[in-house]
């Protein structure tokens, strides 16, 4: 729920900005690694803009999954899992390079 209530707060905060009166949708990314469910983010804003202006708003939610960079041997790969292994030299030393956050990708208003 606090993860909804955040991003509306910044959808308010920018369709005050541009002088929007409606928001028609929002899409978010959220990385595998952020554990959230889309359904239940969806459920959850839902349920925080019924019965305010933001009434009717679709929230679209892109799941990103777990990429990471391979110190030991350079190979760029992505992990369907929370283990994380080089598929290639199967080395431990990587870096996460996405899949951790939550990001409001693009917002449709009038």
């Amino acid at each position: 729920m606090s993860i909804a209530e955040a991003i509306l707060e910044i959808l308010k905060e920018e369709m005050q900005k541009h002088g929007a009166k409606r928001l028609r949708r929002v899409w978010v990314r959220a990385g595998k690694l952020s554990m959230v469910v889309p359904d239940s983010l969806r459920f959850c804003f839902e349920v925080l803009v019924e019965g305010t202006e933001l009434r009717g708003a679709e929230l679209l939610v892109e799941e990103i999954p777990l990429k990471g960079r391979c110190h030991d041997c350079g190979r760029e790969f992505e992990s369907h899992t929370y283990v994380f292994q080089c598929p290639q030299c199967y080395g431990v030393n990587y870096e996460i390079t996405d899949g951790q956050g939550i990001y409001i990708s693009e917002i449709e208003i009038d």
